[in-house]
Formats: structure tokens, C-alpha cells, sequence
């Protein structure tokens, strides 16, 4: 069998088009990386492909869908058991963390509303949906808080840092021109 059958037979085992094709795509890489035939591939050169692919900082969902490519491949097209349990390496992407000198390089960019959208964003570690659809009823100056809602009712409170604050103090003509 070569390679081209192996992806025709692929092609046959699952429904979905959209699925066929990342499989192919993760069985050509998978073939890149062993540089052998079908019939010469082994289970420990997927093991060492998964390795490689958390080397390379594929996210755990990218190595999870890979792993699903060649499970199917090995179990429905060449008939061999698939029992890598523990083959992946998932890795931990780490957020990316503006430090304040690089946040207020940003700020000194931005002109408001933006900027007030940002200072919310950084200083009070609002969500880009929570930022999005905050009223101004929302906000409570008097406790210096913020009162974040979801389509289920209240879900949490956030303080509000003294330097948005103050930026939010200001009329409301001047932030929302």
C-alpha cells in the first residue's frame, strides 16, 4: 500500500470532508517526518512523531487531533491495535503578560474610547466579551468596583484600579467623543 491509497481509503473511512482533510494533513506531516512507506511505519516512530510535535509547541488541541489521525489511521487502514496511552507530551502554553512599561507604551498610543476600553482590559483583567457589553449602570464609583453580568444574571466583581478610575471620573462627554 502507498501513501496515495492510504489517503483514498482515508477519504472513505470518514464522513466528514472537513475531518478527511486535517487527517491528511497530520498523515503528511507524520509521513514527512518518518521519510518511509506505509508498510515500514511503526508505532514507536508515531511516539517519537508526538514528541516532536510537543518540541515543536503544538498546542495540546493541535496534538490531540494528530493523535486522532493516527489512531484512525493504524486501527481502520492497516488494521494494527493503537494503544499510545501517554505517547502525547502536551505542553502548557503560558498567557502572554504585558509587563507596565510595555502596557503603557500601548496607552500612550490609544485615544479614548479605546484607551479606557484598554485601561479596563489590562488594569482590571476584564474579558474582550465582558469589556464589550459593560454598561455604564455596571460600574459603581462609590465602591470602586465593577459588577461584571452574563446572560445568566451576576457573575463577579472586579475592583477598580486607582488609574482607571480616576479615567473613568471623567464626564462622560470627554471619554466617549
Amino acid at each position: 500500500m502507498t501513501w496515495f491509497d492510504a489517503f483514498n481509503q482515508l477519504d472513505k473511512v470518514l464522513a466528514s470532508a472537513n475531518t478527511a482533510r486535517n487527517y491528511r494533513y497530520w498523515l503528511t506531516r507524520f509521513q514527512q517526518f518518518t521519510l518511509k512507506s506505509v508498510a515500514e511505519v511503526t508505532l514507536e516512530d508515531s511516539h517519537r512523531y508526538f514528541i516532536s510535535l510537543a518540541e515543536e509547541g503544538f498546542t495540546p488541541s493541535s496534538q490531540r487531533q494528530a493523535h486522532a489521525a493516527l489512531r484512525i489511521f493504524f486501527t481502520k487502514i492497516l488494521g494494527i491495535d493503537f494503544d499510545l496511552k501517554g505517547t502525547r507530551v502536551p505542553i502548557k502554553v503560558a498567557p502572554v503578560i504585558l509587563s507596565q512599561d510595555e502596557a503603557h507604551k500601548i496607552f500612550s498610543e490609544l485615544k479614548q474610547p479605546d484607551l479606557l476600553a484598554a485601561q479596563l482590559l489590562y488594569d482590571c483583567g476584564l474579558r474582550l466579551c465582558e469589556c464589550i457589553i459593560l454598561r455604564l449602570a455596571s460600574i459603581d464609583l462609590d465602591k470602586a468596583k465593577i459588577n461584571i453580568f452574563c446572560d445568566h444574571g451576576f457573575e463577579r466583581s472586579v475592583p477598580l484600579p486607582s488609574s482607571t478610575f480616576s479615567a473613568l471620573k471623567l464626564p462622560t462627554s470627554t471619554v466617549w467623543k
